[in-house]
């Protein structure tokens, strides 16, 4: 059955490295939990102010990366398949940007140490003086099938151009967005071995069966 995991950051104001956001919506059920989403590296990376605001996580592009991670906990007895990770992003700006500003968002994905990575490699440039320039990343995950009693780690790096042609405003004018980060997937409950064994006997029966035949 379709399930789903979102952190829309509506109504997160908290700002700074190491600020979190709740999760909002989580229909996974059958144990399987979601941690806060982590603004990690936040002001550290000499960004003037990172954070929740506007009901969206905001970056201010004066660093170079600011990365973000959540996780979903997948207890004993149930099946997790993860099959996509979708999230918005862009850029914002206004003041007479004149020169390059970029965003370039990428994903990894630990599964309990072994990574299966996603990445997204998408470029922003202010086409205009005031404006802003989003994009919706829908990723197909793989190798993330039949998980149980383990954790899987989400890690959205984001990396940004330098601009350093203030001609008016702050720091505060230009800046990179992330929002609806959205995991989907389906559950379902380990088999038990008794029923293993009885599929495996219903298989050797047919096979014994066709063979009279």
């Amino acid at each position: 059955m379709y399930k789903r995991q979102v952190y829309n950051f509506d109504g997160e104001t908290a700002k700074g490295d190491l600020a979190t956001a709740a999760l909002d919506g989580n229909d996974f059920g059958s144990g399987v939990t979601a941690s806060v989403f982590t603004l990690v590296d936040g002001n550290a990376s000499g960004s003037f102010i990172d954070g929740f605001q506007d009901d969206r996580l905001e970056i201010v592009l004066k660093g170079v990366q600011t990365t973000s991670t959540f996780q979903i906990t997948i207890p004993t007895g149930v099946t997790v398949d993860l099959t996509g990770l979708s999230f918005d992003h862009g850029i914002q700006w206004n003041n007479g940007r004149t020169n390059s500003t970029y965003s370039k968002w990428s994903v990894s994905i630990d599964n309990g140490g072994s990574a299966t990575p996603s990445a997204v490699d998408d470029s922003r440039t202010p086409t205009e003086d005031v404006g802003e320039q989003s994009t919706n990343e829908a990723l197909v995950l793989s190798g993330l099938t039949g998980l149980t009693a383990t954790t899987v780690t989400f890690t959205i790096n984001g990396q940004f151009g330098v601009n350093t042609d203030f001609t008016s405003g702050n720091d505060q004018t230009r800046q990179a967005f992330l929002d609806n980060v959205t995991l989907t997937g389906s559950v379902g409950p380990v088999p038990e071995p008794g029923s293993l064994a009885l599929l495996g006997l219903g298989g050797l029966l047919i096979g014994a069966r066709r063979r009279r035949d």
